[in-house]
């Protein structure tokens, strides 16, 4: 059975990233930037870093059929379907939320991933957010037990949880063009518990927010990623702008923004406006290099690159915990 590995220590993640760094030339680097085919994180294969598939979540393991190259990608013949995770959260039962957890990132290894794109735990601000069911709820102290019960559960099985939309994300109504404007306080008290509750649980990655926070677009803003995320909350891992959420290429690598996703590679423009940037002085190879440092230490740390270097892995053999999930699905939809 195909379970997690002990993490190794940040210090030595992060040096083993500095060694292959030093192996990558500027436009295998640059590459790095950018999503690899819609849902993987991208590598540089020629150098040993394999692409890293990525699966949906919230009420378990999108199987997705719509990617630009179906033959990279060996899909399950099912998934189990779970009670949306706004009914997780409805149960106020921690434990059931480390089994659901368990059991959804034992299912994206059976997808062939090694990062589920979940939770979701914006805080239920509005009752028309069209996201609503995917989140947990109204209350930061019962989002906050409940999501560091899904991602211990989750990354038990060696599947990286990414918590999502960072931050404010509370409207899914022209959620690329809202602006929520939120004081210090309400953010801490109210919309960050929930996040800060994931990091100390040790969630490998983050996901920023469509919208604006307080002016500036979430994905690209260096007090949102930099100082809150990373200072202020102590997060030390991946950090992934949620799907064509950013605009502004020097904002972007300054930011502390790890990978603009998806990258598609019928958008050259992006990694043109990063060679603008490198040839007028704006931009460095190093402001490169420290942009996709952490996320090639987050996938050395959870063992990602071993498991993905031959391809997409092999994890027919967990179909067996299926029933168990069936179980785990029904008692979350009972209480």
């Amino acid at each position: 059975t195909a379970v997690a590995q002990p993490l190794m220590k940040w210090d030595e993640a992060n040096r083993k990233a500095d060694a292959l760094l030093k192996t990558l030339t500027l436009d295998e680097k640059i590459e790095m930037t950018h999503g690899h085919n819609k849902f993987f994180l991208p590598g540089a294969p020629a150098k040993g870093l394999p692409h890293v598939f990525m699966v949906d979540a919230s009420a378990g393991v999108r199987i997705n059929h719509s990617l630009p190259d179906q033959n990279e990608v060996r899909h399950p013949q099912k998934t189990t379907q779970f009670p949306a995770t706004i009914a997780l959260a409805s149960t106020f039962n921690p434990d059931l939320a480390y089994k659901y957890g368990e059991a959804v990132g034992y299912e994206t290894r059976m997808a062939g991933a090694g990062v589920l794109l979940g939770p979701g735990m914006n805080i239920y601000r509005s009752s028309q957010c069209g996201r609503n069911f995917e989140y947990m709820g109204e209350d930061p102290y019962l989002a906050a037990r409940m999501v560091e019960n899904y991602v211990t559960g989750m990354q038990s099985t060696g599947t990286m949880a990414c918590l999502k939309h960072f931050l404010c994300n509370n409207n899914d109504l022209y959620r690329k063009l809202s602006n929520s404007i939120v004081d210090e306080r309400a953010i801490m008290e109210i919309y960050t518990p929930a996040f800060k509750a994931g990091i100390d649980a040790g969630a490998g990655s983050v996901m920023t927010a469509y919208n604006q926070l307080n002016g500036e677009w979430c994905g690209q803003s260096k007090y949102v990623i930099t100082d809150l995320l990373r200072g202020t909350l102590g997060f030390k891992g991946l950090v992934m702008t949620d799907w064509r959420s950013v605009f502004d290429w020097k904002k972007i690598v300054l930011s502390g923004q790890n990978v603009e996703m998806p990258g598609d590679r019928n958008q050259p423009q992006h990694i043109n406006s990063v060679r603008g940037l490198l040839a007028s002085g704006e931009l460095t190879e190093k402001n490169i290099e420290d942009m996709i440092r952490p996320m090639i230490a987050t996938c050395i740390r959870f063992g990602l690159y071993e498991r993905f270097k031959n391809g997409q892995p092999n994890e027919e053999a967990l179909e067996e915990k299926f029933p168990r999930h069936e179980e785990i699905s029904y008692q979350t939809a009972a209480e």
